[in-house]
Order: structure tokens, then sequence, then C-alpha cells
């Protein structure tokens, strides 16, 4: 796997993703690295 993200602040950088998906996004892998994930 490459990891496009690499060298990104994962505690910093905020992910915007479709309301109600989150939990989806804090388990899948690569994403759940990311610390900040809020819904539209």
């Amino acid at each position: 796997m490459t990891w496009d993200f690499w060298g990104v602040n994962l505690s910093k950088c905020v992910v915007y993703v479709p309301s109600g998906s989150v939990e989806k996004y804090k388990a899948a892998e690569g994403w759940m690295h990311f610390k900040n994930i809020k819904e539209l």
C-alpha cells in the first residue's frame, strides 16, 4: 500500500466526510490514522 499523505500532520489535518460516515472512516485502513474526522 502506498501512503499518499506522507508528511501530513495527521493530528492537525481535518478530514470532512459525508454525514453519517464518521465511524466508517475511523475504522477504515489509512483513514483511521487521522485524528480530526468531521462530517459535513
